[in-house]
C-alpha cells in the first residue's frame, strides 16, 4: 500500500472510530444500527465512510414537513422505541403514531437530548486541516520515492 493509501485509512479509522464514540455519548444509539453499519470504503486513490440513510439527521435533526406521518415511518418509530426500551401507558403502536405525528408536524432536533452536529463535531475544520497537512506530507514523499527510483534509471 502506499503512504497516501496507508495515511487515507489511517484518518478514516479514527474518524469513524470518533463518530461511534460520539454517537454513544450523545445518546443517540438504539438498536445500534447505525454504528454496525458504519464502514469504510476504499478504492485504489481515494476512501470514504459510509452509513445508514438517516445519518444526515443525526447531523441536522429533521425538519418540520419534511416526513410524512405514514405506516413506513410509524414502523421505523416503533422500531426505536422498542431498541430504546422506552416504556409508556400507551401502546407502542399509539405511541409511535404520536412521535410520527410530532416530528412531521414541529421536525426533530434532540436539543434538549444532547442535540445534534454529530458528525461537525467530530469533522472540525482544525481536523480537516490536519488531514489535509498530513495527506500533502504522504504525497510528497510518494513523489520523492519516485523521482529517486527515476534518477536510478
Amino acid at each position: 500500500m502506499s503512504a497516501t493509501i496507508d495515511a487515507i485509512v489511517i484518518e478514516l479509522q479514527s474518524i469513524k472510530k470518533e463518530l461511534i464514540k460520539k454517537y454513544r455519548e450523545k445518546g443517540m444509539k438504539a438498536s445500534g444500527k447505525w454504528e454496525a453499519t458504519l464502514h469504510i470504503q476504499m478504492t485504489n486513490i481515494s476512501g470514504a465512510i459510509f452509513g445508514q440513510d438517516y445519518t444526515e439527521q443525526l447531523e441536522h435533526g429533521q425538519p418540520a414537513g419534511m416526513v410524512e406521518n405514514n405506516e413506513s415511518f410509524r414502523k421505523v418509530i416503533e422500531q426505536w422505541i422498542i431498541d430504546k426500551k422506552i416504556q409508556s401507558n400507551i401502546s407502542v403502536s399509539s405511541l409511535a403514531f404520536l412521535i410520527a405525528r410530532k416530528i412531521a408536524n414541529q421536525g426533530w432536533d434532540r436539543a434538549e437530548y444532547g442535540g445534534v452536529n454529530l458528525i461537525s463535531e467530530v469533522l472540525t475544520p482544525e481536523r480537516i486541516q490536519r488531514i489535509y497537512d498530513r495527506l500533502g506530507k504522504a504525497v510528497g514523499i510518494e513523489y520523492a520515492s519516485w523521482f529517486k527510483r527515476l534518477e536510478t534509471v
